[in-house]
C-alpha cells in the first residue's frame, strides 16, 4: 500500500528534504491570521530574480478557513480551479475541495510551511508531493532560486474584516462552474 508523503513523514523530516537542498525554517506553530493571506506563484521573490512569467497562479486563504485556488494563463481568463476549506497542523496546510469541484490531480492538496533564513516575516508553501519531488530531483545550480520557482509566497494578509468582500468579489468575478 502507498502511503501519502505528508503521511509518512513528519513535518521536520518533510523539512528535512528541503534543508538538503537549501537552507528552510519549518513553520510549525503558525495561527490562522499568520497563515491567512494571499500566496501567489510565482512570487515577488521570484519575479524579482527571474521576470514573470506568462501565467501565475494565486491561493487565497481566509481567515474563515475557507480558500479559493485561481489560475491566470496567457491564452485564457483568471478562473477560479478550486474552492473549499483549509486546515493547518504541525507545519503543514491542507485543502480539501467543496463537493461541487472536480477534483484535479495536479492541484497540491498539501503544503510545508516554510521561510528561509533570513526572512524572518515570510510564509512559503511548497507543495508535499509534486513540488517537493521536483525540488529533490533537479539539480540546480541556484537551489534557492529554484526553491522560490515552486513555491506559493505569501504577499498579503487577509483579515477578517477584508474576508467576506474580497472573497463574494473573486466568486463574482472568477468563479465559472462547469456545466
Amino acid at each position: 500500500m502507498l502511503c501519502q508523503i505528508t503521511s509518512c513523514s513528519s513535518p521536520s523530516q518533510l523539512t528535512d528534504r528541503i534543508n538538503a537542498k537549501t537552507p528552510v525554517q519549518g513553520l510549525y506553530r503558525l495561527d490562522v491570521a499568520q497563515l491567512a493571506g494571499v500566496y501567489s506563484w510565482p512570487g515577488p521573490s521570484f519575479v524579482a530574480r527571474k521576470g514573470p512569467g506568462l501565467g501565475g497562479k494565486g491561493l487565497f486563504l481566509f481567515p474563515d478557513n475557507t480558500y479559493l485556488y485561481l489560475v491566470a494563463t496567457d491564452v485564457g481568463p483568471v478562473q477560479i480551479v478550486d474552492k473549499g476549506t483549509w486546515n493547518y497542523s504541525r507545519g503543514v496546510v491542507g485543502l480539501v475541495s467543496s463537493p461541487e469541484v472536480k477534483w484535479d490531480p495536479e492541484i497540491e492538496r498539501k503544503f510545508i510551511t516554510i521561510r528561509r533564513p533570513a526572512m524572518q516575516w515570510e510564509v512559503l508553501l511548497l507543495g508535499a508531493d509534486h513540488a517537493l519531488s521536483q525540488l529533490e530531483k533537479e539539480s540546480a545550480a541556484d537551489p534557492e532560486t529554484r526553491l522560490l520557482g515552486l513555491v506559493h509566497e505569501r504577499f498579503k494578509a487577509i483579515g477578517p474584516s477584508e474576508a467576506t468582500e474580497l472573497k463574494a468579489t473573486l466568486l463574482k468575478n472568477y468563479w465559472f462552474p462547469k456545466q
